[in-house]
């Protein structure tokens, strides 16, 4: 609720059951609330609710929500983040989401975005035509995972676009996809910052202007062999946070080129870009 921008009469919560306790923290802060209350259990019972969610959406007409569930506490230009990225996002089709999670490693830019073939989730933007789209395709059975259904029959080939350093963090440690192991493992050690108060660079975030400054980094920055992907994870180190936008020459001196050697017997290689 201290988040920049936050606009009480915009925010409505959805219950899958009547608590209490959850309503009473509610109407402590003046907010809607709605409950559709749960018929099934586990992964069915995520699903159902998000199904709920979306048709509700849905009927309510709005351009673009914002989605955030219980569990994950979010940094202080969350909606600042999501905003700017409204006008892009509408205007592009080949973007399907915007999220508020970098599941990659970081650089540590708080101003720059990118494009990533996935839908990470934990903090999501979607559009009213992409809710519709997916309750349009949603399927008959009920026991399945909503999110990597969409990621494998709807986001096709479409991206999501997502920020270097996330704006959310994952706090719960029970779940019917969390435990405490994988909470300190997966979460635990993602880099968050709290607050932050920074311009986010919006510039070169469509199609064509993204992939010519992909190939501009391919050619201009440095190159690295490796024939373990293990290695990779172990050379990436934490930069110093960066406050404004990164000029190309600046982005080439911190991203590298890696260069996959799958069978060293052979003089094939495979090449990604990474941060």
């Amino acid at each position: 609720m201290n988040a920049r921008g936050v606009q009480k009469s915009n925010i409505n919560v959805d219950l899958d059951e009547e608590c209490p306790e959850s309503i009473g923290l509610i109407k402590l802060f003046g907010l809607k609330y709605n409950i559709h209350p749960a018929k099934c259990s586990r992964q069915c019972r995520i699903s159902s609710h998000y199904k709920s969610i979306f048709e509700m959406i849905s009927v309510l007409n709005y351009e673009h929500v914002f989605i955030l569930e219980d569990d994950l506490i979010v940094s202080s230009d969350i909606f600042y983040l999501f905003s700017a990225t409204l006008n892009i996002y509408q205007a592009d089709k080949t973007i399907f989401c915007v999220s508020a999670w970098n599941d990659h490693h970081s650089v540590g830019d708080l101003t720059m975005l990118y494009r990533v073939q996935f839908m990470p989730g934990l903090g999501l933007v979607l559009s009213k035509d992409i809710i519709k789209e997916i309750l349009k395709k949603w399927p008959h059975w009920t026991d399945f995972n909503w999110d990597v259904w969409i990621r494998e029959s709807v986001l096709k080939d479409r991206v999501c676009i997502i920020p270097d350093v996330s704006r959310t963090f994952h706090i719960g440690g029970y779940g019917v996809h969390i435990n405490p192991d994988f909470q300190q493992s997966h979460f635990e050690r993602h880099f968050f910052r709290p607050e932050i108060n920074v311009t986010i660079s919006v510039e070169n975030l469509e199609n064509a202007e993204y992939s010519d400054l992909i190939l501009y980094l391919a050619i201009n920055s440095k190159k690295q062999i490796y024939d373990n992907l293990c290695k990779i994870a172990e050379t990436a180190k934490s930069v110093d946070l960066h406050f404004r936008p990164l000029s190309r020459t600046e982005l080439s001196a911190i991203t590298r080129v890696v260069v996959m050697n799958a069978d060293l017997k052979s003089n094939e290689t495979f090449l990604t870009l990474f941060k």
